[in-house]
């Protein structure tokens, strides 16, 4: 194990294995892209948990039976505790993996990853040991894990990023709350293609001391180009949030949200609004468009097209400034219209499909700055 002496990155990955490993070998697959990449400085640390998966294919020691703590060092592996079998979809294990991690590598920039299935409102880290794999940790929860660790640990600056290498979790909700400790988020507002991140790609740059923004933009540049690049039929994005821009975007989206005045009689407006809109996640077994989220910016358009006498322009500014850097597949360009950015969400239903569509029922006044949408 490295000293406590501060390091220049530290990076956190919160590896929830799931059926990802278990059915695919996914997380052994990343790992092996990270445990590739030569010339580790010794002051560049990256640490994982890994979990939540009823069996691991790796060929590097890791148990189904504990949660267990690496660290890499020079292309291995290096195991630093095994600790008993929790619930990696549960805040309080979140919790405890990041307060370790700010305690035993300190570092001037530090990342946490989110690794696994995610769901919008509905959460990310799906934990195939607990709960039949339906539990997951909801917005509120990730910040509340990362709340408990700054106080175990006595931090009050703000951290470098959080990554979400899962679907669908690039949302406005998600980001307005994340912006309280975090300088930046990467997340994608569309279902991420099985492979996932293209880790070699952006720890080759970690690696290189590279800008941060460099490094950003290669996860960012990676990750579509890995899942399909700019093939007509590729849906992939990924985009990079500069969250110290998020104060201005929930008064704009609050004062937009007010003067829709929506309410019972106009309600078939804002469904009308969402269903035209660029909506993500469609599942094509069920003909359905899944978690009730769609790009921002197309829900705005439409939302001025059905509300009389309403003006969505600061708003679309605010987002266009929140929205650092994004890189998507070809199929936005030739198909949809709009880039890739950030998702809302349209709390339309109490109803869920086959346990996948998000309701009222998951969406607190935790999840979310935006209370006047909400």
């Amino acid at each position: 194990q490295q000293s406590k002496e501060k390091a220049d990155y530290t990076i956190m990955i919160y590896m929830c294995g799931s059926d990802l490993e278990s059915d695919y070998g996914i997380a052994t697959s990343d790992l092996s892209e990270i445990l590739s990449v030569s010339g580790q400085p010794e002051d560049i640390n990256i640490i994982i948990e890994t979990g939540g998966a009823k069996k691991w294919k790796s060929k590097y020691g890791i148990s189904n039976k504990y949660l267990q703590r690496w660290h890499v060092d020079n292309q291995k592996l290096v195991l630093n505790d095994a600790l008993p079998l929790a619930d990696m979809s549960q805040e309080s294990t979140f919790a405890s993996f990041v307060t370790w991690g700010l305690e035993e590598y300190p570092a001037t920039n530090t990342g946490i990853i989110m690794w696994n299935h995610g769901g919008a409102v509905g959460g990310v880290c799906y934990d195939d040991n607990f709960n039949s794999g339906y539990g997951a940790l909801s917005a509120a929860e990730v910040v509340g894990g990362i709340s408990t660790a700054f106080t175990s640990v006595g931090r009050t600056d703000k951290l470098t990023f959080i990554g979400y290498d899962a679907c669908i979790m690039s949302f406005l909700d998600n980001a307005s709350i994340n912006a309280d400790y975090f300088d930046y988020m990467i997340a994608s507002q569309e279902l991420e293609a099985g492979d996932g991140w293209d880790y070699d790609t952006w720890v080759d740059d970690l690696y290189a001391k590279k800008d941060k923004q460099e490094i950003f933009k290669a996860i960012c540049d990676g990750f579509v180009a890995d899942n399909g690049g700019q093939d007509a039929s590729n849906d992939q994005c990924l985009a990079l949030f500069d969250l110290s821009k998020m104060d201005e975007v929930v008064t704009a989206f609050e004062a937009f949200a007010a003067s829709l005045n929506v309410d019972k009689s106009n309600w078939s407006n804002l469904l009308s609004a969402y269903n035209s809109s660029m909506r993500m996640a469609r599942d094509e077994e069920l003909n359905a468009y899944l978690y009730g989220v769609s790009d921002a910016i197309s829900l705005i358009n439409q939302l001025e097209n059905q509300f009389t006498g309403v003006d969505g322009t600061d708003v679309i500014s605010a987002i266009n400034n929140l929205i650092s850097y994004n890189v998507y597949g070809g199929y936005y360009n030739s198909t949809r219209g709009y880039p890739c950015g950030v998702n809302a969400f349209v709390a339309y239903s109490n109803n869920k499909t086959y346990g996948l569509q998000c309701s009222k029922s998951d969406y607190t006044k935790e999840d979310t700055k935006l209370t006047t949408w909400r």
